[in-house]
């Protein structure tokens, strides 16, 4: 497992082709936000156009499901989903379904509204897995809001601290909160937690 944040980026499968009138990012989005449009990357995941950035923690899966006993890509992606959701309601949000989509939804009691928090999104290839989850933590939503995210039309992202105002912990701490959930239902392997530098991600 591997939590990181990422540089402003978007991303998107190789193999998803969608026509740009409905998820194509806004080629003047960096006009539009004052700022530098972030970088636009192909990837070999499941899913659709996304956003990472820094401020949002990214969960990376590298799991054989083959080393597992009674563990499909179904009942992983349920494991993922079911513990995001357990923090999430943990920090006082109302976790609701969408539409049966994959992913985790919350219901501001405000406005009766429903907004996406956290992305999954898992590649396999020979039962092995890649990539994983996505949380808006404190990330700027600008990003986010500005296309339609996961194909999602009409449903907008908020994170943590938008819904909260304050957080009580750092990214790290939640990275290690949710790892050890996830990984009590995988079996409680031996985890060892380990900070790199930008160069090591990169080998």
């Amino acid at each position: 497992m591997k939590t990181i944040q990422n540089p402003d980026e978007y991303s998107k499968p190789y193999r998803e082709f969608v026509p740009p009138s409905k998820t194509m990012v806004d080629k003047n989005l960096g006009e539009t936000l004052d700022c530098k449009l972030p970088e636009f990357q192909f990837i070999n995941r499941g899913g659709k156009i996304t956003y990472h950035g820094p401020g949002q923690l990214v969960i990376y899966f590298i799991i054989d499901l083959k080393d597992f006993s009674n563990l499909d890509i179904r009942k992983y992606i349920q494991i993922l989903e079911r513990n995001i959701k357990e923090y999430v309601k943990s920090e006082g949000l109302d976790v609701v379904n969408y539409q049966d989509e994959v992913g985790v939804f919350v219901k501001r009691k405000s406005n009766n509204c429903t907004y996406k928090i956290s992305s999954i999104g898992i590649n396999l290839q020979k039962l092995v897995t890649t990539h994983g989850i996505s949380i808006n933590i404190q990330n700027n939503l600008d990003y986010l809001n500005t296309f339609e995210m996961c194909g999602l039309e009409n449903l907008q992202q908020t994170s943590l601290i938008n819904e909260k105002k304050t957080i009580n912990d750092d990214i790290s701490t939640i990275a290690k909160k949710i790892v050890t959930k996830i990984n009590h239902d995988l079996g409680d392997m031996n985890i060892i937690y380990k900070s790199i530098n930008e160069d090591e991600i990169n080998l």
